[in-house]
């Protein structure tokens, strides 16, 4: 190994330079501790996200996912009305990303769907069937969140059903359905 000050070779393994005595293989302490605290920080996270949550944190986690069940009518809704004043021109089926404010009717074909799915997770969790994360109870809650924000927030456009189905199927497949029994 050369010494980076003197250009010396020394042997691999050296701590010192035998010439001028400059320290190799220096590895800086503050790189290695921000790693250390990253890797703390996601095995304690991952702790306790896939920990069960206590009954009041499942209560919580029913009533965010019923909740989400209301909005998806609630968009549907919203995203008519807004193209009942732009007319049929705002309703396309192929290519809504062309003209504007338009939406596709994929949206409002998913939302039932969505709606059932939601409703039978928080079904689940109602009747203890599905084991409670809190993790699950973070996702959800946060959906919930979402949702009042983007019935509140967007009012003028109409891609809103369609964006909170998106959210929905990521939402179910970042909180897969498992047993009560699962630990």
């Amino acid at each position: 190994m050369k010494c980076p000050k003197c250009n010396h070779d020394n042997k691999d393994d050296a701590i010192y330079c035998g010439l001028c005595y400059e320290v190799l293989n220096r590895v800086p302490v503050q790189s290695q501790l921000p790693r250390q605290l990253q890797e703390d920080f996601r095995s304690k996270l991952s702790a306790v996200a896939g920990k069960t949550a206590p009954v009041f944190l499942r209560e919580l986690a029913v009533a965010a996912g019923y909740l989400c069940v209301a909005f998806y009518p609630l968009l549907v809704w919203s995203d008519l009305k807004v193209l009942s004043q732009m007319g049929w021109a705002g309703f396309r089926i192929l290519a809504p990303w062309e003209e504007g404010n338009t939406t596709s009717p994929l949206g409002f074909c998913a939302a039932p769907i969505m709606m059932i799915l939601l409703y039978f997770r928080a079904k689940n969790f109602q009747a203890g069937a599905r084991a409670v994360r809190y993790l699950d109870v973070a996702v959800m809650a946060g959906f919930a969140i979402f949702g009042c924000a983007l019935l509140y927030a967007g009012a003028a456009t109409s891609h809103k059903t369609g964006f909170f189905v998106v959210l929905g199927i990521v939402v179910l497949v970042v909180t897969p359905d498992r047993n009560a029994n699962w630990k």
